[in-house]
């Protein structure tokens, strides 16, 4: 009875470990800045819409406080100049910084 209490406590817990590990990052991750137009909560919320639905993007960020968009994506699906488009799509200016 004791041996099998700590076999299912081990299978438990191995499923848990394999279930709470993230995705490896891929290694053809690409990262653009954008400064942008945007002033307020509903300027953000329309830009990392508009990008987070862009395929190949896997992430959209844009700080309010220096109006800078951080865009993580695939190179092999998208590029720059498309999320550049896409900003200035749903009405913002878009340049790229370093």
């Amino acid at each position: 009875m004791r041996t099998l209490f700590f076999a299912l406590l081990a299978v438990i817990g191995f499923t848990f470990a394999a279930c709470s590990q993230q995705p490896a990052a891929t290694a053809n991750t690409g990262q653009v800045k954008f400064k942008t137009s945007a002033h307020c909560g509903a300027c953000k919320k329309t830009i990392e819409g508009a990008l987070t639905k862009v395929a190949g993007v896997n992430q959209a960020d844009l700080n309010l406080d220096d109006k800078v968009a951080t865009v993580k994506y695939d190179p092999a699906t998208t590029n720059p100049e498309q999320l550049k488009t896409t900003i200035e799509g749903v009405g913002y200016t878009a340049e790229v910084v370093n």
